[in-house]
């Protein structure tokens, strides 16, 4: 009870950062928070009692090096927001990279799943890549750098490719739920010797917005034809009842 009239009084007070907190304390409102810049600890609430004894506890020496309102401290409080801005932004750069880096690994497990191949060769394909581009463009370190940091074990292809095969199922599965009509036709694939009985599926659907999709599988093993006559019997429960 104590607590949450605490909690009432600190928000009914409406604190705010105040400037001179920065030459005071070496705090900066960042994010609607106060951040020390000196060792870029963010606080909980703009409460000048805690910036002070963070200050004070934490950076006594900072204070006898650069005194208080002193040009000395500007420019030292200056040079500290500066290399925070820098840090910042390099994590960003380095974020969206990353991002870059694992969109182009999904792109190569991609092919490399609608060309069968095996998962051992995205590594094969990113060492081609990278040694075209040292041809192409040798003074492209950036293009460079993304490159070989594209994530491309046998174990991580496995992994994208599973991802986007749970993707395409959620949203075929999606489709169909949503669907005003469709049609689907099995058929017995005999084009491989010495292998279970397989099934070939072909099936149209009709989306609400008019669309139309054709969708072929082929090589489905006996589990997944049970599959198959068990999601044949929901979707007809779930559409036409």
């Amino acid at each position: 009870m104590a607590t949450s009239s605490k909690k009432r009084k600190y928000e009914e007070e409406n604190r705010s950062f105040h400037p001179e907190w920065e030459d005071g304390f070496a705090f900066i409102d960042k994010g609607g928070k106060p951040i020390c810049l000196i060792c870029q600890t963010p606080l909980a609430n703009y409460k000048v009692s805690n910036l002070k004894r963070h200050y004070a506890t934490n950076h006594e020496e900072f204070a006898a090096r650069y005194p208080p309102q002193s040009e000395l401290r500007k420019s030292k409080l200056a040079s500290l927001k500066s290399g925070m801005h820098q840090q910042q932004t390099l994590l960003s750069t380095f974020s969206k990279e990353g991002n870059a880096s694992t969109e182009a690994s999904y792109v190569i497990a991609w092919n490399i799943a609608r060309a069968k191949r095996s998962y051992s060769d995205g590594d094969f394909i990113k060492k081609n890549v990278e040694e075209v581009i040292s041809i192409l463009d040798p003074n492209n370190s950036k293009l460079r750098r993304l490159i070989a940091n594209i994530p491309m074990s046998r174990h991580t292809t496995e992994r994208r490719i599973s991802d986007i095969s749970a993707d395409i199922e959620r949203e075929m599965m999606n489709d169909l739920r949503n669907c005003v009509a469709f049609s689907l036709a099995l058929d017995e694939s005999t084009d491989r010797v010495r292998v279970r009985d397989r099934i070939s599926t072909h099936y149209n659907y009709k989306l609400p917005t008019g669309s139309k999709e054709t969708c072929k599988f082929k090589g489905f093993s006996a589990e997944t034809q049970q599959l198959m006559f068990n999601f044949i019997i929901i979707m007809d429960d779930d559409i036409w009842d």
